[in-house]
């Protein structure tokens, strides 16, 4: 309770926040995740944005994440439909197979974004470009797509406005 009372009066004090990710790395019970997200949902309203931060596997296999729990389940409970996109972590599975294996297992095109990790295509940026450019064409309606890392983006970590440039 203390920890989210701390959350409400830094969410209250900065009006520019409009949501939150709920990145859970750590062992919960399904039933504190639905309680926190209808909380949050209750306090600031069905317009305050909900995302989560999943692995790809806990995506496209069910399997718990690193939080315990399997996303299928938590999507199955009146708080699933207060989640407003999965910022599906694609690391070192950034493929347009593995998103589709994502949607094959019932998660929308639009409810996912494609995320990858910077240390995955320091030399190779051109592959994840085909991959992305494979989802988009299989998935007009796809969620988008993050990078971990962002100072150290390709194409040139140097300049990692340039990956934003080549994602646009």
């Amino acid at each position: 309770k203390k920890c989210y009372s701390f959350l409400v009066e830094l969410i209250e004090k900065y009006p520019f926040i409009k949501g939150i990710d709920l990145d859970i790395e750590e062992t919960v019970n399904l039933s504190n995740v639905t309680k926190l997200i209808r909380d949050i949902n209750m306090d600031f309203g069905d317009n305050f944005i909900i995302t989560m931060a999943p692995v790809a596997n806990s995506l496209v296999y069910d399997y718990p994440g690193m939080g315990n729990f399997c996303y299928k389940d938590l999507l199955e409970k009146p708080e699933g439909k207060m989640i407003h996109w999965f910022n599906g972590q694609f690391y070192f599975q950034f493929t347009e197979k593995y998103f589709e294996s994502c949607v094959h297992n019932g998660y929308k095109p639009s409810s996912i974004v494609f995320g990858m990790i910077s240390s995955d295509f320091i030399n190779n940026f051109e592959n994840a470009l085909q991959e992305i450019k494979k989802v988009k064409g299989k998935f007009n309606d796809f969620g988008g797509v993050y990078i971990w890392e962002y100072c150290n983006s390709p194409p040139n970590n140097k300049k990692p406005y340039l990956w934003s440039e080549e994602i646009g």
